[in-house]
């Protein structure tokens, strides 16, 4: 009997220590979990929408930087076509300036050649000058020799003539130089 007892204790304390269905927390009451489950939806809802703005915000952002993006993007599109149809005209302008620069040079080798011309010219009248000068002042010794008489007003005339004759010289030496120093 007294090994039964000591059983029936122990079977006793070990029914009391674990029981078989687990006692619901206190606040697992009925309108308790209502609430709890109203509250967390709440919770969820206003996470939701915070969630749901932030996107919003986010897309609206997006949309804004993409618009501004296609706006540069366009921006570009026209400055490079600008610039495009800036480098044509200076592509045609240099074009037309070549031509004109080789005109010019034309022009101004063909100036040349005709001063140098004209020069040349001008040194062969001159040649014929003094020539007809000497020829002239000859004459007039010979017939003041034979007339025995001096004729002072001629003489001075042809100083004269020798004199403008010696500055138109000297005029086209300086042309001529200066020609012949240009390219």
């Amino acid at each position: 009997m007294g090994r039964r007892q000591g059983r029936s204790t122990y079977n006793k304390m070990k029914s009391n220590t674990a029981s078989p269905e687990p006692s619901p927390p206190p606040t697992s009451r009925p309108e308790h979990q209502k609430l709890e489950e109203a509250e967390e939806n709440s919770l969820m809802n206003n996470i939701i929408k915070k969630v749901e703005a932030c996107v919003e915000e986010k897309t609206r952002k997006l949309e804004e930087r993409y618009k501004q993006l296609e706006e540069r993007a366009n921006k570009l599109e026209e400055n490079n076509k600008v610039l495009e149809e800036n480098n044509k005209v200076l592509e045609e302008n240099n074009k037309v300036l070549k031509e004109n620069n080789k005109v010019l040079k034309e022009n101004r080798e063909k100036a040349m050649k005709q001063i140098k011309e004209t020069v040349q010219d001008l040194k062969r009248e001159i040649e014929k000058i003094k020539k007809t000068q000497t020829e002239g002042m000859l004459e007039i010794e010979n017939l003041s020799k034979r007339s025995g008489t001096s004729y002072a007003s001629i003489t001075n005339r042809m100083q004269e003539m020798e004199e403008r004759i010696s500055g138109v010289e000297d005029t086209v030496e300086e042309i001529d130089s200066s020609v012949n120093e240009r390219p």
